[in-house]
């Protein structure tokens, strides 16, 4: 520190991304995935530096997490360099987006949303956030499902569109069905059935 007159002046070594060292984070596999959470930007060094922060936060709260690292997405296309003479020559331009995804395991969505809030909340510009949850059911949880009958609806749509045809066709009466609620009802005099 740097004292001159009123004003001091601290000096304060700057590194590069890559020179800082992260000591390197435990990563715990759980049983059942609850959540991801993809993190993604333009810039991997950003992108390395919320990562690592996200975990440490996910480590403080407990929650097993580990982090996958996808490929990088790439979009090129393709920009003629002028209308007339230089119609032929193209420029080239690539946005290339990188992804990280801390998978969270074993943890209560409340918790897995207050992380991602905090997380969100200290987010430096440039770097999107994406929530993806799971809920897990026990097996047989689909017995109490009611199918429906769908040879009697197709039996009675059969029916309703022969008379229809027929109706237009000149050949038979009146359509006795109407469209209602979703479903095709006989009509009882020149009414719907009212369910």
């Amino acid at each position: 520190m740097i004292s001159m007159g009123s004003t001091t002046y601290v000096h304060c070594l700057m590194l590069a991304p890559q020179e800082l060292t992260l000591k390197p984070l435990k990563q715990q596999l759980g049983k059942h995935l609850v959540a991801s959470i993809k993190l993604s930007g333009y810039m991997p060094d950003h992108l390395d530096t919320v990562t690592y922060f996200a975990l440490g936060s996910a480590n403080k709260m407990e929650m097993p997490t580990v982090v996958v690292s996808p490929l990088a997405e790439t979009k090129r296309w393709y920009v003629n360099k002028g209308p007339f003479v230089h119609a032929k020559t193209k420029e080239l331009f690539e946005r290339v987006t990188h992804a990280r995804v801390l998978q969270i395991y074993d943890t209560h969505l409340d918790n897995v949303k207050q992380l991602r809030d905090y997380i969100s909340n200290n987010l430096p510009p440039g770097i999107d956030i994406e929530l993806t949850t799971w809920e897990h059911v026990r097996p047989g949880f689909a017995k109490n499902i009611q199918i429906p009958d769908v040879y009697s609806y197709k039996n009675l749509m059969e029916d309703v569109v022969k008379s229809y045809l027929d109706h237009f066709n000149g050949k038979g009466p009146k359509p006795d069905m109407v469209y209602v609620n979703g479903l095709y009802q006989k009509m009882k005099d020149s009414t719907a059935i009212e369910q």
